[in-house]
């Protein structure tokens, strides 16, 4: 897996995501970042899935914890409510710590459009 991934939105401005390798077969959500003008239209949604779709083809659980930025117009709520649409659950001894286990390859994540920061 990639340690960055990225989509234009427009000439000069694009989606992203960074991850950090935690251990061999976790990998942990650092940031995903949507310029505002370019948010509410799906697409970090739609980066988030592709790199769920490598993540689960290579085996990898992700862990996030839902912070919206600071200045952001989003709750942790409604990070949150984006993070369980994209098929993450609360860790059982830790509720704010997000996790995503390896889905099979049958699994389909969810088309609904970006409640947050997509």
């Amino acid at each position: 897996m990639q340690n960055s991934y990225y989509e234009r939105v427009s000439e000069t401005q694009a989606v992203s995501v960074d991850l950090v390798e935690m251990e061999p077969t976790v990998l942990w959500v650092a940031r995903v970042f949507c310029p505002v003008a370019a948010r509410r239209q799906g697409h970090a949604t739609r980066l988030m899935q592709r790199v769920l779709r490598e993540a689960d083809r290579e085996g990898f659980t992700i862990r996030l914890v839902a912070n919206p930025y600071e200045g952001s117009n989003f709750s942790e709520s409604d990070l949150t409510d984006w993070y369980v649409s994209l098929g993450f659950r609360p860790e059982e001894t830790e509720p704010k710590l997000l996790v995503r286990r390896p889905q099979p390859p049958d699994a389909t994540l969810s088309e609904r459009p970006s409640l947050a920061a997509g």
